[in-house]
């Protein structure tokens, strides 16, 4: 057993006790037949209160039923803040201290900076589109109800590289844990960067 088998299975108890209708209720989330259908970025997933299917690792390492589990067990109560902020700011970690661009650089690594093809992988994972943000193009993303995901896109010029910045709204932390906003921010990362290698394959092969 893995560490991610390990902490999955010490959430099964409090998910045995959890009141599902509720905690869908407050989340935005479909309940029927006392079970909780959570689409995930395309991937449908079943949360009952004897675990969730399909129990899989998402191929980054990061694990997806845990993220899920997290999710449903918070209380989730209100809506989602306006105001965007990067993750480190919700528990107050020195910015000097936070590298604000090491867990999106795998995405800058497969687009090579390039903006058009971010922005053609964010619209076919069903990002919006917002408008300048911080001189870039914002997108959100909303993998999760009441979890929108934000990416700022600075284009490179003759003195920097090209940035992507990734924020979550200042509440987050009502809806999910600190902790597992880590992993849920490394997901959709994955899920983008797997987008562009496609994408960019697939102009290969045309070329």
């Amino acid at each position: 057993m893995n560490a991610y088998d390990e902490i999955y299975q010490q959430l099964l108890p409090r998910l045995k006790t959890c009141d599902l209708k509720k905690h869908a209720e407050n989340l935005g989330l479909d309940y029927q037949n006392s079970e909780i259908k959570v689409d995930f970025m395309g991937e449908i997933f079943t949360v009952t209160n004897e675990g969730i299917v399909p129990y899989t690792e998402d191929g980054n390492a990061y694990h997806v039923p845990i993220t899920l589990a997290y999710y449903v067990l918070s209380e989730g109560k209100g809506e989602p803040s306006e105001n965007f902020v990067a993750r480190h700011h919700l528990a107050n970690t020195m910015t000097g201290m936070f590298d604000k661009t090491r867990i999106t650089e795998p995405i800058l690594i497969a687009t090579q900076g390039d903006y058009k093809v971010f922005s053609q992988a964010a619209v076919n994972l069903k990002g919006k589109y917002i408008g300048q943000k911080k001189g870039g193009y914002f997108w959100v993303f909303d993998p999760l109800p009441k979890i929108p995901v934000g990416f700022t896109f600075i284009e490179a010029d003759d003195e920097l590289p090209a940035e992507l910045l990734i924020t979550v709204p200042d509440n987050a932390t009502d809806f999910l844990e600190y902790e597992c906003l880590d992993g849920l921010e490394g997901i959709i990362v994955e899920r983008i960067r797997q987008e562009v290698r496609r994408i960019v394959q697939k102009s290969q092969t045309k070329s």
